[in-house]
C-alpha cells in the first residue's frame, strides 16, 4: 500500500528490495522448496530481479542515496552468483547477466565518487572492484 500511495519515495523502495533481499539470503541463499540447488537458485532469482530493480529504481529517483548504491551493488552481485550456480542445470539469461554488470559498474561509480578523498575510499574501491 506505501509503494503505491507514495511511488516517488526512493527509501520505500530501497526497504523493499531489502526485504527481497532478506527472503533470498535468510534462506541461505536458496528458497524454502526441498528441491535441488539447481532449481532453488532458479527460484530465487526473480526475487533478486525484483531486490535489484527497486534498487535502480530508488537511485533514479535519488541519485545521491549511498544506501541503495550499496544495495544495488550487493543485489547485482548476489545475482550473478546465483544465476552463475543456476546456469549449471538450466539455460541462464545473459542479458540479465549484463544488466547485473552494467549496474554493479552504475553502483560502484557512484559510491567512489561518494568517498572520494574519504578515508574509507580504498576499502571501498577494494569492495566495488571484487
Amino acid at each position: 500500500e506505501c509503494m503505491l500511495s507514495t511511488p516517488l519515495e526512493a527509501t520505500l523502495h530501497v526497504e523493499l528490495a531489502e526485504c527481497w533481499m532478506t527472503s533470498v539470503s535468510s534462506s541461505g541463499g536458496s528458497s524454502n522448496k526441498k528441491d535441488d540447488s539447481n532449481s532453488s537458485n532458479n527460484s530465487n532469482l526473480p526475487l533478486l530481479l525484483q531486490a535489484r530493480q527497486h534498487m535502480a529504481q530508488a537511485l533514479e529517483l535519488d541519485p545521491t542515496n549511498t544506501r541503495a548504491a550499496w544495495g544495488l551493488l550487493q543485489c547485482s552481485n548476489l545475482y550473478l552468483q546465483q544465476s552463475s550456480s543456476a546456469a549449471q542445470g538450466a539455460a541462464a539469461d545473459p542479458f540479465q547477466d549484463e544488466v547485473a554488470v552494467a549496474l554493479m559498474e552504475h553502483a560502484g561509480s557512484i559510491l567512489m565518487k561518494k568517498y572520494k578523498g574519504q578515508p574509507m575510499e580504498a576499502a571501498v574501491k577494494r569492495l566495488v572492484q571484487e
